[in-house]
């Protein structure tokens, strides 16, 4: 990519790092160890806070403690005990600034996003552990920039672990991938069943009378709402928290919020922005992480027409697979959410439509960097007011820096199918075997003040997506539900299909064997009689051949003697089904969010190729994982 290019799309520090410094920190990666956050405990006096629901605390005891990345605090008195059982506050430290005040060694400042909080020791070598402790807890610059760092040893298998076999490596990370929602149902319905503390849940939609798992006959106790039952009554703390979606959406958001709420009192629902923004605003990740320990991110939802199989079958008159309003045509009718009947759709009439999408699951490290993101994103929506009092704010259950190997749990052992205790250590096979491969895993997103109260806006995803686009030798996959970028510096901002472009030419130069492939929805999604509709459809021509600036267009104004379908083509899927000697056809819709890139690369998540997901960190909050 051109060097201007670089500097106009992700600022001069990027610039700088991406000319000088990356090569020097991919050869010393291996070799990097990574230091632990130091913990600290203890009483302090809260002078004063930038917050006016906080002024009654001012000059108020308060004990306090840092551990993880994260500070916490509870009212105290000055001699005695605590004045509340439960922490009051708890924020992200990962891009904290401390600093001691003139005049008083005992005060210190600590600037966190875009508030400021004085705290006073009693005495200056007390002050000092308090300022080391939170300068120990702030994230170091990794990766993309992104607040996670790189987790090396990372193994990736489709078939991962039999059901009594363990299988060990020296590595701390597995993951695997799921296409379509049935196989990821499934296995979601065994990791929250295995859960023993926590369940976190991040959700653009939820429809809580999902049934997850599909048999002959329906099973209530297959419902998500039941499913989350379970695991409340065992104990567990189940925390929801997802978009506050505008009525014209039709996700009935409000209902959402009163059943998951009703449904049992560890069963904790708060939805953002809940504001009159929302319409600006979108939370976009899906994802749902187990004891800290087993995630699940990707791009299906938990709501329906999502449910499909490698069948993607678009006639069930009988309602044996998708019951109610599971049964839904994207193109023929909005979303739906509420009370699983009645459906909205004619069965013999309507077709479905078949929906295609992508997760991963992942266990160890990488999970709990996602989980670190939910409890930021937890304690920040605290912050703003929109959820009761009696909601609490988080700390980690583990240590976000490792040294050493993942601590086994029993949570690990259900996932991994291990009928033994006797740890991770018991059986080595050698990963051929089994189609292993030594892979790296990362958290990188899309974030910004609204959704985290970060005080730099985080486009960490937008960063890898370019970069790996780059660095690519052999060919480039790419599914997505919106395919909306530019190649010259106008709108839309984001530089995917620049970065498309300038490798493609640098292939056609040279007369290499390289091939992109662009899977996408016939249009956005919507009845394409919509004008939201017609207007992201019509972007996404622009961006692939028409307008005069497209990628085709300047790929052709270049090469003019080229056959571009050598090197570049794109694709969408249509499937077909008989019924009463009638027949049906109806296209698949792309809900994915992936790109691979040489088999030795990927990307999943919940972005969107368009500058909501990449850019405007400020109007999407996404997720992803490259690999």
């Amino acid at each position: 990519m051109h060097e201007p290019d670089i500097l106009d799309a992700f600022g001069l520090f990027d610039f700088f790092h991406w000319r000088f410094l990356q090569e020097i920190e991919s050869e010393h990666a291996r070799q990097f160890k990574m230091v632990p956050f130091s913990a600290h405990e203890g009483r302090l006096r809260l002078v004063k806070s930038s917050l006016p629901n906080l002024l009654k605390f001012w000059n108020r005891w308060a004990y306090v403690e840092i551990k993880n990345g994260f500070v916490c605090w509870k009212r105290s008195f000055r001699k005695g005990g605590l004045k509340s059982k439960r922490w009051q506050a708890a924020e992200s430290l990962w891009d904290a600034k401390v600093r001691c005040e003139w005049g008083n060694r005992r005060r210190f400042q600590v600037i966190l996003g875009q508030k400021r909080r004085v705290f006073e020791a009693e005495t200056e070598d007390e002050a000092h552990k308090w300022i080391v402790a939170i300068r120990s807890n702030r994230r170091r610059p990794n990766r993309f920039r992104s607040f996670s760092p790189v987790r090396d040893r990372t193994f990736v298998g489709r078939h991962l672990f039999s059901k009594t076999l363990l299988i060990s490596f020296s590595a701390d990370i597995y993951a695997r991938w799921f296409v379509n929602a049935e196989d990821y149902f499934n296995r979601l319905i065994d990791a929250i069943d295995a859960a023993q503390t926590r369940i976190y849940i991040c959700a653009w939609a939820i429809a809580p009378e999902l049934y997850l798992r599909r048999k002959d006959t329906l099973d209530i106790e297959d419902r998500l709402d039941h499913v989350l039952k379970r695991a409340a009554e065992r104990g567990v703390q189940v925390l929801v928290l997802f978009y506050d979606a505008p009525r014209v959406l039709h996700l009935e958001s409000d209902w959402v919020h009163k059943m998951l709420n009703g449904l049992h009192p560890n069963i904790i629902a708060i939805r953002h922005p809940n504001s009159w923004s929302d319409m600006i605003w979108s939370h976009h990740q899906k994802s749902i992480i187990i004891d800290e320990t087993v995630a699940f991110i990707g791009g299906i939802d938990l709501t329906y027409w999502r449910f499909d199989n490698r069948k993607y079958q678009i006639l069930d008159v009988e309602e044996k697979t998708w019951p109610g309003k599971d049964y839904g045509n994207l193109f023929l009718h909005a979303e739906v959410n509420g009370p699983w009947m009645p459906g909205v759709i004619q069965r013999d009439a309507e077709p479905r439509m078949p929906w295609h999408d992508i997760s991963l699951q992942v266990v160890g490290w990488v999970a709990l960097d996602a989980a670190m993101n939910f409890i930021q994103r937890w304690n920040y929506t605290l912050r703003t007011g929109v959820a009761p009092r009696s909601c609490p704010p988080l700390m980690p259950l583990r240590a976000s820096q490792p040294l050493g190997r993942w601590p086994s749990s029993k949570t690990d052992q259900e996932f991994l199918g291990n009928g033994s205790n006797d740890g991770f250590e018991k059986i080595n096979v050698r990963r051929p075997e089994l189609g292993f491969n030594h892979l790296e895993g990362q958290i990188v997103r899309s974030a910004s003040h609204w959704s985290s109260g970060v005080s730099v806006p985080e486009r960490s995803i937008y960063k890898a997506y370019v970069d790996l686009i780059t660095r690519a030798e052999h060919f480039i996959f790419i599914e997505n539900q919106f395919f909306i970028s530019s190649v010259d510096r106008g709108s839309p901002k984001n530089r995917i299909i620049e970065a498309l472009f300038l490798r493609l030419c640098q292939a056609i130069q040279a007369k290499e064997k390289f091939r992109v492939m662009v899977v996408l929805p016939m249009w956005p999604g919507g009845a394409i009689s919509d004008g939201s509709v017609r207007f992201m459809t019509n972007y996404t021509y622009r961006t692939i051949n028409r307008g005069g600036h497209s990628l085709l267009e300047q790929l052709q104004t270049r090469f003019p003697d080229v056959e571009l379908s050598e090197y570049i083509n794109f694709f969408s899927l249509r499937q077909r089904g008989v019924s009463d000697n009638i027949l049906h056809t109806e296209a698949i819709y792309i809900h994915a969010k992936m790109m691979i890139v040489d088999d030795k690369h990927a990307i999943v998540g919940s972005a969107n190729i368009n500058d909501r997901s990449l850019v405007r960190s400020f109007r999407q909050h996404a997720t992803a994982v490259p690999i």
